[in-house]
């Protein structure tokens, strides 16, 4: 099983899109959801949140992740892609 670090910028394919988040340690991911019912509800498209899940939950199925690197000015720098695995 592999995890992000705390602080890691993390993204997941969801098929037409990337979907982005920030991993806040113990098993928690930070990321925004417009509630399009591609993360587990359906409300108003014009009520987005922010909001703190499992890291299983933001993976929403995937087995695999990316990890993105930034350089001392913010630059992203490299993406490596992760696999999970329960």
């Amino acid at each position: 099983m592999s995890k992000p670090r705390y602080g890691d910028h993390i993204s997941v394919n969801r098929g037409g899109y990337s979907h982005h988040g920030i991993y806040v340690g113990k098993g928690k991911v930070v990321h925004y959801d417009n509630d399009l019912g591609l993360v587990g509800k359906v409300t108003k498209i014009d009520e987005p949140t922010v909001r703190e899940d499992s890291f299983e939950k933001f993976l929403d199925g995937s087995d695999e992740y990316r990890v993105h690197l930034y350089d001392n000015s913010g630059n992203e720098r490299k993406v490596i892609t992760k696999r999970y695995s329960d």
